[in-house]
């Protein structure tokens, strides 16, 4: 599952943006294609954009730099996958996309990594609580997450590229790291991805110890858990999550709290505790990051 959700957050945007495309030397020099948020056609000359690939919107300047190339609408659908309302609008691709542009990335693929941990506290625990003795095993989970590659690979436009899903057995426990120890095997793990899978980015980064040491590596970490707006932000632009950063949950429920319960009664507790002005707990993990 999380495989699935990282995989989403990281190649689905959730919404199609207006984008501005600059053709390669076989165009005419300075033409532009827009291409829209609602339809997904493509536009030659868009108002509003310069040769440099500037466009003027609302008085602020910007530029979005692109691969060479050809660039056009689908000619059978107008969305990557027609009927979902996440999918970017389908734009097809030929020419140049850069080749080889940063670690993990060729002309041809781009390298994601699967951490793969030996942990049987993980594993009884879940077991526990799904009232089952079925935990899948190391191939299944590679199976299922080559699965939805496959699945992204087929459907979805990586201009000339695929991705390429490279499993390997980490040296780390995802349930040590839950409680904040392991940190040195989580940086082990995070320095083989770097130097010997040479990955553009890691899905399975669910702990805040491999995200931060793959952040350190300057690898794309995706799947921390509810960490801080500051501890996103001074990892940026490496670290990534699944879930709403816990500043935002800790606002918008003390936002919560202060207008419908501090300061009220409890008019539906029980014995003398009916009527009396509500009082109110915090509690917080030891860990320094929620500290």
């Amino acid at each position: 599952m999380v495989a699935a959700f990282a995989l989403m957050v990281t190649l689905v945007p959730t919404v199609a943006r207006e984008q501005t495309v600059i053709h390669d030397g076989s165009a005419a020099a300075g033409s532009v294609s827009t291409i829209g948020p609602d339809t997904g056609a493509v536009a030659p000359g868009a108002p509003g954009s310069g040769p440099s690939g500037t466009g003027a919107v609302g008085g602020t300047s910007t530029t979005r730099r692109v691969a060479a190339g050809h660039t056009s609408g689908c000619t059978d659908r107008r969305q990557q996958v027609p009927g979902d309302p996440y999918s970017p609008p389908c734009v097809l691709f030929s020419g140049d996309n850069g080749g080889a542009t940063t670690r993990g990335v060729t002309k041809d693929t781009v390298t994601v990594a699967l951490r793969l941990t030996a942990d049987p506290d993980l594993s009884s625990t879940i077991a526990k609580i799904t009232g089952s003795d079925l935990i899948d095993s190391t191939e299944d989970v590679i199976r299922t997450a080559q699965g939805l590659v496959d699945y992204f690979n087929s459907r979805f436009q990586f201009y000339g590229r695929k991705i390429k899903l490279v499993g390997y057995q980490g040296h780390g426990a995802v349930t040590r790291e839950f409680l904040g120890a392991g940190q040195e095997q989580a940086n082990a793990d995070a320095i083989k991805v770097a130097s010997e899978v040479g990955a553009f980015a890691d899905i399975s980064a669910i702990t805040e110890p491999y995200s931060d040491a793959l952040a350190r590596q300057h690898v794309l970490a995706l799947g921390a858990p509810y960490m801080s707006r500051k501890w996103f932000v001074d990892r940026r632009p490496y670290a990534w999550s699944d879930f709403t950063d816990c500043s935002i949950l800790a606002e918008s429920n003390g936002d919560w709290v202060n207008k419908r319960v501090a300061r009220k009664p409890a008019k539906y507790a029980g014995g003398d505790l009916q009527n009396k002005p509500r009082k109110i707990a915090l509690l917080a993990p030891a860990n320094p990051e929620y500290q």
